[in-house]
């Protein structure tokens, strides 16, 4: 099985791909790289979409803001 920090993935994304927009403006940057991003790394494992479990927190975890 193949886990994928969807937390890391997002703010990576959100950094490098700033500028792909939808037609009307919005941003598609960070949805658009977390796709493209789970699928290389399956691609790159050789894992199936079964195979794959993308984790995400369910908002800022205390120990974030601890740290």
């Amino acid at each position: 099985m193949l886990l994928i920090d969807g937390n890391h993935l997002a703010s990576r994304c959100r950094h490098t791909m700033q500028e792909l927009c939808t037609g009307d403006g919005r941003q598609s940057g960070v949805v658009c790289g977390v796709l493209v991003g789970v699928r290389r790394a399956m691609s790159d494992a050789g894992y199936r979409w079964e195979d794959c479990l993308v984790a995400w927190d369910g908002g800022r975890a205390q120990w974030r803001k601890d740290l």
